[in-house]
């Protein structure tokens, strides 16, 4: 960037910045305020006590939690960085009145993060509800693996996706049974949690299921409900055959888990989801709401008029071309930060018009330059008026 260009860029960032300090403490109400990620508590503890863990990780508690995982130094790292206009910001201004402020960038990380995960979980959410799930009554799954069996899943990552394969597969074989056809599909959407309530290791699955499935012709077939105890006894013998399969279940290990009266499994699918609620926050397609079922269906709508025999399920809600394109599945930051607070950062607190981003400040010089002169700014704001 040439210096003159810096000092447009500058002299216009620095009079925005200006201008939203003026405004600050009076009339916010209605407001969008940038957050401030150091003054949280979480953000506080990661900075202050994670090179610590990370040092002790190994001789303190490696045996107990698993191997240290590369992807947390990146995740932390990107978190730590959040929101902070030292790294860069955007320029939001006010085509009318001219009111301007800048917005930091966001690490947009999985879940460390209270902020992008939030934003994360309502994008997948309207993604769901306008993209995925059909208007048909649907139930809640919930999967759980006993206590014995879940330290093979924590030094052994890789077989976590198998959980929702054991899931999935319980499911479909269930329904297909009760449906009366073999080449049925239901829709699921299921998810991979962790952790339980308090935090601890506790790998299991929830899941969004249709209650029915379509035909290989489109047909619906509903299944009012599914028994829990054959649930529960088919997804214990999958889980049991995945860890049996890669040599970390033996066969007298096997046979103590099954000769216990409570062997620790349990599937559960009381909860409904009448067409009319809104779902749950869920993050893996299989079947007939998988991206590939989703495409060729509407491949075939596009082509045909209709939905042929690679489709498993009826013809999606109608939708206009530019939401089907995967740009418009991205929500912006804005409709993001409207859905989950109820304010709309790109309405202009001053005169009501619509605010544009103009640009994006990224060089190190400018950043520096532009904080270092609302830092001043500030302070002459803040000092005593003369005697």
């Amino acid at each position: 960037m040439t210096p003159a260009r810096v000092n447009v860029t500058l002299t216009a960032s620095v009079h925005a910045a200006a201008r939203l300090r003026r405004c600050r403490g009076a009339r916010l109400r209605g407001r969008y305020r940038t957050r401030n990620p150091r003054a949280t508590p979480l953000y506080r503890l990661f900075d202050a006590h994670f090179d610590e863990v990370r040092g002790q990780w190994e001789e303190r508690y490696e045996r107990r939690y698993g191997f240290w995982r590369s992807l947390v130094d990146e995740q932390v790292l990107r978190y730590l960085n959040c929101g902070l206009f030292d790294n860069g910001f955007a320029r939001i201004r006010c085509p009318e009145c001219s009111d301007e402020y800048l917005l930091a960038f966001s690490c947009k990380t999985r879940e460390l993060c209270p902020s992008c995960a939030a934003k994360r979980s309502t994008a997948t959410a309207a993604l769901l509800a306008e993209e995925v799930f059909e208007e048909v009554g649907h139930a809640q799954w919930v999967f759980v693996i006993p206590k014995m069996l879940r330290p093979y899943f924590l030094h052994h990552r890789e077989l976590v996706g198998g959980l929702a394969r054991a899931a999935w597969e319980t499911v479909l074989e269930l329904m297909c049974v009760a449906a009366g056809d073999e080449d049925m599909r239901p829709g699921m959407v299921s998810v991979v949690q962790t952790a339980g309530d308090l935090g601890n290791w506790h790998p299991h699955v929830h899941a969004l299921v249709s209650r029915g499935g379509w035909t290989r012709d489109g047909q619906w077939l509903p299944v009012a409900c599914v028994d829990e105890r054959p649930a529960e006894l088919l997804f214990r013998h999958k889980v049991i055959r995945l860890l049996q399969d890669v040599g970390l279940l033996s066969q007298g290990r096997t046979e103590l888990l099954l000769a216990w009266r409570h062997t620790g499994f349990s599937v559960h699918n009381r909860v409904r989801v009448e067409p009319e609620d809104q779902p749950p926050q869920c993050v893996r397609r299989i079947a007939a709401y998988s991206n590939v079922s989703r495409g060729k269906r509407r491949k075939a709508e596009a082509e045909n008029g209709e939905v042929g025999d690679i489709g498993f399920a009826p013809a999606s809600r109608a939708a206009p071309a530019e939401a089907r394109d995967a740009r418009a599945l991205r929500r912006g930051w804005a409709q993001l930060i409207k859905r989950i607070y109820e304010v709309d950062p790109l309405v202009c607190p001053s005169c009501g018009s619509e605010m544009k981003v103009i640009s994006f400040i990224t060089e190190h010089d400018v950043v520096d330059a532009i904080l270092r002169h609302l830092a001043r700014k500030e302070a002459r704001e803040a000092r005593a008026p003369p005697s």
